[in-house]
């Protein structure tokens, strides 16, 4: 990460006494921060908070003591765990781990080394920015799935407007193989009846069609494959020899899980016996 994203982070310094303040304020300065603020009031440090002003809290727990932890426990309590970036200066080792569990990122004691305290400092900041940036673009990419989803939609409308308008007929099966749809004059060019409950295996074998093409195209639809034109013909007493040309393709949710099949089918012959 570019130094700059993190000195550049807003810091609210808060302890009872402003004056206690200035060493810390200082220190972060020479450092290269440049947004720092302070406060001495704990209510006006966690409004600050909620209203995104300030990425980082630096809470001197030794001199606000249990409103310290107030503030800890109510920002707990208000805020997500990613709106959350405190930690906790102390130097009474009873209260480092009070300060983790109400909340604090971290706890760094005030008679450590600058170096050692700069270098905690920025790595939590680090931490939360990259982390923001993060929940950034997984909100972009929710939006980015929102969009395509109604493009999706948008398009599926267009295929099947197009494909009931340049076939003879079009159908849609479910994840079982049940047809759930068909246009046009499928029980006449089939002749079969259309059910929601049952595939269309037994009754396609006694309406003349090829039993070679019937099988391949049946391995097709249960192998999920998408297949264009696929020519496949039936010789009956009425019609005679008949041609159809046959096109498929599997469908599935936006969680890409097969929910069945839609395709479209033209008579390309219709020449009758004399």
């Amino acid at each position: 990460m570019n130094p700059v994203e993190v000195h550049g982070a807003n810091i609210l310094l808060v302890n009872d006494l402003e004056a206690n303040l200035a060493p810390l304020e200082e220190t972060l300065i020479a450092a290269g921060y440049t947004h720092i603020r302070k406060t001495d009031d704990a209510e006006k440090a966690i409004e600050l908070h909620r209203e995104g002003n300030c990425d980082l809290l630096l809470l001197d727990l030794d001199y606000l003591g249990e409103d310290g932890f107030a503030l800890m426990e109510n920002l707990r309590k208000e805020m997500t765990c990613s709106d959350q970036c405190t930690i906790a200066l102390t130097e009474n080792p009873d209260l480092r781990v009070r300060s983790l569990r109400a909340g604090a990122k971290d706890v760094i004691d005030k008679l450590a080394y600058i170096d050692e305290l700069l270098a905690r400092i920025h790595n939590v900041l680090e931490s939360y920015i990259r982390y923001q940036l993060l929940e950034k673009d997984l909100e972009n990419l929710q939006q980015l799935f929102v969009e395509r989803t109604t493009e999706l939609l948008e398009s599926e409308a267009r295929f099947k407007g197009f494909t009931e308008l340049a076939s003879d007929w079009y159908w849609e099966q479910d994840a079982k193989g049940g047809f759930t749809k068909v246009s046009g004059p499928v029980p006449e060019i089939l002749g079969f009846e259309v059910s929601s409950s049952a595939a269309p295996s037994n009754s396609l074998l006694s309406t003349g069609w090829n039993a070679l093409e019937q099988s391949v195209l049946r391995g097709k639809i249960a192998n999920r494959e998408t297949f264009l034109d696929f020519e496949f013909t039936r010789n009956t007493l009425r019609r005679g020899d008949q041609t159809y040309l046959v096109s498929g393709q599997p469908m599935f949710d936006s969680t890409c899980h097969f929910i069945g099949y839609r395709g479209i089918g033209v008579e390309i012959i219709g020449v009758k016996n004399h």
